[in-house]
């Protein structure tokens, strides 16, 4: 398997698993980038008045799962099929 097919390959099980996931949907996490040599991926969560934490900031629970699926896809990313 070539470097591309493997970029592609990677690229639509993540973007699969960004699009099923109901809590990623609704807080908007976007996978921006991915790098499948390094195992790296780019997550970006935009503004949303469900992860506010009332006070004008983002909630530590929206943070979290930030973190959290960033992680998880990054490791998704590095997965040898």
């Amino acid at each position: 398997m070539t470097d591309t097919d493997l970029r592609t390959r990677h690229g639509k099980s993540l973007r699969y698993m960004f699009s099923k996931v109901p809590f990623v949907s609704a807080l908007g996490l976007e996978l921006v980038d991915w790098e499948t040599e390094e195992g790296r991926v780019v997550v970006r969560m935009p503004y949303r008045e469900l992860a506010d934490n009332g006070g004008g900031t983002p909630h530590g629970g929206a943070v979290a799962t930030l973190i959290d699926t960033t992680g998880a896809a990054a490791v998704w990313n590095g997965h040898d099929y």
